[in-house]
């Protein structure tokens, strides 16, 4: 596990104390600006996605760290329905997914936005998993995630209404490779070009949409906030139930001053962008210290802080690489890791924890 997932999960760890700031997905990351209103110079910023002086921790966890339990915790949560305010908030977010046709042309250029239609053929058979009506495909950002080279690239030039296959091959782990072999013909139809459409209201949205009415997408709204609620919680509930395995597993060996301080540089280094971030999100004006006790209350200080983060990875590196044996094929990766091998990772470990009966939901 690299530590740019690591430093994720340090922050919920962080605030999961007492505050319960995040959602251990939530990567917090944004694009870095040359100015702010509240007076913070970007110039010298870095996205710490490009940062490569990560610690990574000990070579050898199970030196430092001993699990004593892994299963058996039970996390205290508390269920709540979706309010109206998050319904509105959730909506607002989707409203920026809005879409209209480009009219003045009909032939696919680099970078557009595309609707487009798809049948994955194997064996003269469809595969309804790998088969989409009216998907939106943006040509500089989209890519397959189950063929090793997809039709991206094969769609420029084409005009709307254009019907055409393309030849490709399954990455590894994708699920029908084992029973049906790995190459495949994906045939794909050009719907439309599109282009953002920017409503400024609910009803012009709808106005975009496939949905008959705002009533109807109100309701769909409503699931899908009551969903995002629901694995929110059990997001924190997994939060918790780690706390707990971290505070129980014993230090058998304590930590060099030097891999202490590089945590420190490293911990230090993310905290940052992350309160730059919160800043740039909520204009609130605040120096580290400030940001520190707000966000991370359970520690005194960030070399507190740092051991911790320490002994935390130890635990997690322990459970992922040895005791469940995690390892993301290609296909995971994509799926559901969005092309991060860590993302994968962890959601393949809460995945695991959950069959063992470990996140356990509780009322408070």
């Amino acid at each position: 596990m690299n530590k740019t997932l690591f430093l994720v999960l340090g922050s919920v760890i962080c605030c999961s104390l007492t505050a319960g700031c995040g959602s251990v997905f939530s990567t917090g990351a944004s694009e870095s600006t040359t100015e702010y209103e509240a007076g913070y110079d970007y110039e010298n910023y870095e996205d710490y996605e490009d940062y490569e002086d990560f610690y990574e921790g000990p070579e050898h966890p199970e030196e430092y760290v001993k699990i004593k339990k892994y299963s058996g915790y039970k996390a205290q949560v508390q269920s709540e329905e979706v309010t109206q305010e998050e319904v509105d908030n959730w909506m607002e977010e989707d409203m920026q997914y809005a879409y209209s046709d480009v009219t003045d042309r009909d032939t696919v250029e680099e970078d557009d936005l595309v609707e487009i239609s798809y049948k994955t053929i194997l064996n003269g058979e469809v595969l309804e998993d790998f088969s989409y009506d009216n998907e939106i495909w943006s040509l500089s950002e989209d890519a397959s995630v189950f063929l090793e080279e997809d039709f991206t690239e094969a769609l420029i030039g084409k005009k709307v209404g254009t019907t055409f296959d393309f030849k490709g091959i399954f990455v590894e782990g994708a699920p029908t490779v084992e029973s049906h072999g790995d190459k495949c013909t994906v045939r794909v139809t050009v719907n439309a070009i599109k282009e953002v459409a920017y409503p400024e209201s609910v009803e012009e949205f709808v106005d975009f949409s496939d949905f008959e009415s705002i009533e109807a997408y109100r309701k769909y709204a409503e699931e899908k906030a009551r969903k995002s609620k629901e694995e929110k919680t059990e997001k924190d509930a997994l939060s918790q139930i780690m706390n707990k395995i971290v505070e129980d597993a014993e230090q058998i060996k304590d930590f060099s001053a030097e891999q202490i301080d590089r945590e420190i540089q490293t911990q230090e280094f993310y905290l940052e962008n992350d309160m730059y971030n919160k800043i740039e999100d909520t204009g609130e004006d605040m120096d580290f210290d400030e940001y520190f006790k707000k966000y991370c209350p359970g520690y005194k200080d960030l070399e507190e802080y740092s051991k911790y983060m320490l002994k935390y990875n130890c635990v997690y590196r322990q459970l992922a690489e040895d005791i469940y044996q995690i390892n993301p094929t290609e296909y995971q990766i994509r799926k559901l890791g969005h092309g991060s091998r860590d993302e994968a990772e962890h959601i393949l470990l809460m995945g695991k924890m959950k069959e063992d009966n470990i996140l356990v939901l509780e009322e408070k």
